[in-house]
């Protein structure tokens, strides 16, 4: 340090202990009077102080991120390096409480909810789930050549949306997207579309939205057929029986299938698709009641969806197979308000095969999809209490 005749100059560089970083907005002063400085960007800082107090003077180096340095600034003055340990300030613990019942905390998340009823989609000659969507506003649906339908809400990505189908999470394990031509629009009740962020119930794929599909589990008439017919020699037919062989037991199947053929433009190929479902419902209502809500009831319901697609330009083929067995308990008295038990098992299946000049390539994956969700609610005058447990086995094979 260069010495005057009545001053003397501190100065030096100011470092972080831990990784020799600059530490800029430091404070270097002398203890108990006015004398100081401080480091600038690049950690350093010089100011002057009178020589008469070198060897009774405190310096001290403060920083509101780091443990203050105390040093004698005698020994100060032979040093250019002043390194300040980070400071670690103990937070109090906080603990953050979600409710789980999903209905209650949705009236509290700032999303567009729009709920679309079999009356307003039957008879208009949709084919599948997507073209279903396909006339909401800020829903894009994406259709591949193999005839996968995927969606998208308010230009965000296709594996942000999660589908449900009678509370089971469909989409797939390898890349979070479900093909919505992997559902019969003639089983469907309703289809409810919460647009936006849902985290917080859902999980971090249901960042731009949730579509929740309810079935039908009855029907207002005994046998009804559809027979549909379109462009690219595009048709479907679909069967539906109902049937109530006892009082408060009601059963009802369906059957489908439905095919297209498009030919290639420059017409050396075409592109054939056809998909079969198959599905049924058992509904037994234990203790009938004029309100919905208090009705207990056990059902089962079964589904399955089976779709090819050829292409005769590439001698490609690809398959899908989507399978759920759900059980399910609903109950309401005093003691077991809104008591729900549902049980499921999904298997997700798809299959890939090209074949060309260098051989044949074959790929699959197979998706495994176990559930089972109990939740319950209790009512007091002005309280509420609500219980819920949740648990999914997910596996993904692929070969």
């Amino acid at each position: 340090m260069p010495l005057g005749a009545q001053s003397v100059v501190v100065t030096g560089i100011v470092l972080n202990k831990q990784d020799g970083r600059p530490v800029p907005g430091a404070s270097a002063y002398i203890e108990g009077r006015t004398l100081g400085g401080s480091s600038d960007s690049s950690g350093y800082f010089n100011f002057r102080a009178g020589e008469d107090v070198v060897d009774s003077a405190v310096l001290i180096i403060h920083h509101i991120a780091y443990d203050t340095l105390r040093m004698p600034l005698k020994k100060a003055l032979g040093r250019h390096v002043f390194r300040l340990t980070p400071l670690v300030r103990p937070l109090e613990k906080i603990v953050v409480e979600v409710p789980r019942d999903r209905t209650l905390l949705a009236n509290d998340l700032p999303a567009a909810v729009t709920i679309v009823e079999a009356s307003e989609f039957e008879g208009r000659g949709y084919i599948d789930l997507g073209d279903l969507l396909r006339t909401e506003k800020s829903i894009q649906i994406e259709e591949d050549l193999s005839g996968r339908k995927s969606l998208s809400l308010r230009a965000g990505n296709p594996g942000d949306v999660v589908v449900f189908y009678n509370g089971l999470k469909m989409n797939s394990l390898y890349d979070n997207i479900f093909d919505l031509s992997l559902l019969n629009v003639e089983d469907m009740s309703q289809v409810e579309i919460i647009r936006g962020s849902n985290t917080a119930l859902y999980g971090a794929e249901a960042f731009s939205g949730v579509i929740n599909i309810v079935p039908r589990t009855r029907q207002d008439y005994t046998a009804r057929f559809i027979q549909k017919i379109g462009s690219y020699r595009s048709g479907d037919w679909n069967l539906q029986l109902n049937y109530a062989p006892l009082e408060n037991l009601y059963l009802n199947a369906t059957v489908k299938e439905a095919a297209y053929k498009r030919v290639l433009g420059d017409k050396s190929g075409y592109l054939e698709n056809r998909s079969r479902y198959y599905s049924g419902n058992i509904l037994y209502e234990i203790s009938p009641s004029s309100d919905a809500g208090k009705v207990e009831s056990i059902g089962l319901m079964y589904m399955r969806v089976d779709s090819d697609h050829q292409n005769n330009s590439f001698v490609e083929s690809i398959g899908d197979d989507n399978e759920i067995v759900s059980l399910s308990y609903k109950k309401w008295s005093p003691l077991w308000q809104n008591l729900e038990v549902t049980a499921a098992r999904q298997i997700l299946n798809n299959r890939q095969t090209l074949v060309d000049v260098s051989g044949t390539l074959e790929r699959r994956f197979a998706n495994r999809r176990l559930s089972l969700n109990v939740q319950n609610r209790y009512r007091f005058s002005v309280l509420e209490l609500i219980g819920a447990y949740q648990f999914e086995d997910n596996r993904l094979k692929f070969s």
